[in-house]
């Protein structure tokens, strides 16, 4: 007798056999008692096994993502308002800058020079010669 189909085909086919074997026992054994075997489990029943699988999966993703947006929602809401009152709020005045030194700003002359530094003569005199008087 001849073969019709060739040796590594034929093994092949026998690999493709055994492994739908162990997912079919594997789905059979996890089917939460709904009387499933490994002869009646069916491609659609893993399809449809894996699809809702992933959905799970990707609606806990879905939900945790629309949580974070609702607290960033949240917290933009808050910041908003708090920039809202501090523009409507008033700030601090301009800042004016004097000097404590010389309340007036005007140049001392020699003779307020002498007053406030009475009996230091050298000191005057030294101011004198500053200014140009001696």
């Amino acid at each position: 007798m001849s073969k019709f189909i060739k040796d590594s085909t034929y093994n092949a086919l026998v690999a493709a056999r055994d492994n739908w074997n162990t997912v079919a026992a594997h789905v059979a054994k996890s089917g939460d008692g709904e009387g499933l075997t490994a002869e009646t489990v069916t491609p659609q029943m893993v399809i449809d096994a894996l699809e809702a699988e992933s959905d799970n999966a990707q609606n806990a993703e879905l939900q945790a993502a629309l949580d974070r947006i609702r607290v960033l929602e949240s917290e933009k809401t808050s910041l908003t308002e708090q920039v809202a009152n501090l523009q409507g709020s008033a700030g601090e005045e301009t800042a004016v800058i004097t000097s404590t030194g010389e309340p007036k700003g005007e140049k001392e002359n020699i003779g307020s020079f002498a007053d406030k530094h009475a009996g230091d003569t050298a000191s005057i005199l030294a101011e004198a010669k500053k200014e140009g008087l001696i």
